[in-house]
């Protein structure tokens, strides 16, 4: 293992490729050639990792890689908290792919860091750039990936794999193509949560043909495309900022997701760019997109949007090719209560059908109608709403706090009582200390409702909302529900009360 700096005797190997010595090519014109022996001893990779790792391992303190390397069926590669590990950008073993260094995981990976003390998968080069060497690849048919607290930069792929990965407070930044990308069946179940996967060439985050995902407290901010999904089955995407993609904030083909407290904001095209979509668009905020806040295309494109507020953008609500999104249908208790306004077009809808906008608000005063030019094609925005039903979004990633004397709380909800077509903020605040919380609404009978959060969290003040929808997606009806904080062996619980419109 390398000390924490590099020797000059091998930083000079590293820079003219450090050909192994023990090859024709690198014994070529020595006076050694051909004699028994030469070169067997090679100090550039005796002081770095390559191969196959074949048994139990643990990496601690600065780990340097000069060739392609696996972690074999079987064997498990343990990261230490605070390690440092060093991609170099010529691949000197060739194994694989002839230019970059691959790090494949056919066994187990656990590199679970720390907030004080992070891992971090890195090129070596004084200039890194974007593909210096593949990223960490998970392949097989029992490859498992755990990371936590991890700092990944350089690769051609964050992250690649077709196996599910857990994968949680970790950054992905200027990658060649995808920070993480996850592929295939092989990779259902995958959960991705509080991580950043910014400046990256392609995708932040790229989910192609996987079920049953989920991506929570994430920001994908500054790609070409933020967050790209293609799936058959429900997938979740809560709680996530993309910001500032040349393209989309968010692409979805062939999917049924849904996406709720997600901050869609200032990218270059469409804020969310849907094909053949469905599922929903809750308590969302898309705003200052360049083309249109919500662009759906395909005639099995219907989304369902409620509570979202949708400004700024060149238009609102844009269909194509048969698409036809569910803004607000009375009769069918879907969608309503969106702010939709201040924008050039609010909706920009097909002349041979009705999208239904019905109980929106459009920016107008109480008494006045909104102005029909604003509304291209057949649109039924009647009735309207004579005020702002989301005045409020708050960010949806507290900064979590220092401050030490920070207690165990859990506040009212606001506002409360509340109609059971509105939505609600639950306020909490937890110790200094990383620790696993629920929170979960509970019915009169304590029949459990709906979980809102389940995860591992730093100390801090938090929010979590609730639209009233139970595990299902199904709006609950009125009446007397509960939540429950649960950290460790400690609970707190207050009551909700939800009455008829």
């Amino acid at each position: 293992m390398y000390p924490d700096s590099t020797p000059d005797f091998i930083q000079s190997e590293i820079e003219r490729g450090a050909i192994p010595v023990d090859t024709a090519q690198g014994n070529m014109g020595q006076p050694w050639q051909y004699m028994l022996g030469a070169g067997r001893i090679n100090p550039y990779r005796s002081l770095t990792k390559w191969g196959t790792i074949t048994a139990n391992t643990t990496w601690s303190n600065a780990v340097y890689i000069s060739a392609d390397l696996t972690i074999a069926d079987g064997a498990t590669l343990t990261i230490e908290p605070g390690t440092v590990v060093h991609f170099a950008s010529d691949d000197n073993g060739n194994v694989y792919d002839p230019s970059v260094i691959e790090f494949r995981v056919n066994g187990t990976l656990i590199a679970n860091g720390t907030p004080e003390h992070l891992i971090e998968f890195k090129s070596l080069s004084e200039n890194p750039q974007p593909g210096d060497w593949a990223g960490i690849q998970v392949f097989g048919n029992t490859g498992s990936v755990s990371l936590s607290y991890c700092n990944v930069s350089d690769a051609y792929h964050g992250i690649k794999s077709y196996r599910p990965v857990q994968i949680a407070h970790s950054n992905f930044t200027n990658c060649e193509v995808h920070g993480i990308y996850l592929e295939g069946s092989g990779a259902n179940g995958s959960q991705i949560s509080n991580c950043t996967a910014n400046g990256n060439g392609s995708c932040g985050i790229m989910l192609n043909d996987c079920d049953n995902m989920t991506i929570g407290n994430c920001e994908a901010n500054s790609n070409y495309h933020g967050i790209w999904l293609t799936s058959s089955n429900p997938g979740d995407v809560n709680n996530t900022s993309t910001k500032y993609n040349t393209s989309n904030g968010i692409r979805s083909d062939n999917c049924h997701y849904d996406f709720s407290h997600c901050y869609v904001e200032d990218n270059d095209q469409q804020g969310m760019y849907l094909t053949n979509t469905r599922g929903t668009i809750s308590n969302c905020k898309v705003w200052k997109n360049s083309a249109n806040g919500i662009y759906c295309v395909g005639a099995t494109c219907y989304p369902t949007v409620d509570h979202s507020k949708i400004e700024q953008n060149q238009v609102g609500v844009r269909v194509a090719s048969g698409g036809c999104p569910i803004l607000g249908d009375i009769e069918l208790e879907s969608g309503q209560n969106n702010s939709i306004f201040n924008q050039p077009t609010y909706v920009y809808a097909s002349p041979s059908y009705v999208l239904m906008a019905e109980n929106c608000w459009w920016g107008t005063i109480p008494g006045t109608a909104p102005d029909p030019d604003k509304f291209k094609g057949n649109v039924d925005y009647f009735p309207y709403l004579s005020s702002d039903p989301v005045q409020y979004l708050a960010s949806m990633k507290p900064e979590p706090s220092d401050d030490a004397s920070i207690s165990l709380s859990l506040a009212q909800n606001s506002p409360n009582p509340l109609p059971v077509t509105a939505a609600t903020t639950i306020r909490y605040s937890i110790p200094r200390g990383t620790e696993k919380i629920t929170l979960t609404i509970f019915d009169v009978s304590g029949r459990r409702v709906k979980t809102l959060v389940n995860d591992v969290v730093n100390g801090g003040e938090y929010f979590a909302t609730w639209d009233c929808r139970n595990q299902k997606g199904n709006k609950v009806v009125p009446g007397i529900y509960f939540y429950r904080l649960s950290v460790g062996a400690k609970s707190l619980t207050k009551k909700i009360v939800l009455i008829q419109n």
